[in-house]
């Protein structure tokens, strides 16, 4: 399923309920199992979206890469009002990837140790 696909599809929303208390789980879009799986230049989802424990309105996930005799790994959060439409999740989560490794390639972004 392409992401443009995976976006526009008109699906409900799951509203599972919880059995230990009687509240409503966070709703997650049925598309979400197959929706934004490669977002180019190597970069794979690993594993499935889901609600942000530490971002109360994003869903989140992990992408990998293959890198030299390893893997490199980010982990993504894109809000909910982005994950419907395909133009600003992909953006989001290749702008996220992109300042992960600027950050961790760049000796600016670097914390220094105080004395």
């Amino acid at each position: 399923m392409s992401i443009e696909t995976a976006a526009l599809s008109d699906s409900p929303l799951e509203c599972p309920v919880d059995s230990a208390s009687t509240t409503l789980a966070a709703s997650k879009p049925n598309f979400l199992a197959s929706a934004y799986t490669n977002v180019g230049n190597g970069w794979v989802r690993a594993f499935p979206w889901t609600w942000s424990s530490t971002r109360g309105d994003c869903y989140s996930t992990v992408y990998v890469r293959p890198k030299g005799d390893g893997q490199q790994t980010v982990r993504v959060h894109v809000h909910k009002l982005y994950i419907r439409d395909a133009t600003a999740a992909v953006f989001e989560i290749t702008n996220q990837l992109h300042q992960d490794i600027q950050t961790k390639r760049s000796p600016r972004f670097r914390r220094r140790k105080r004395r």
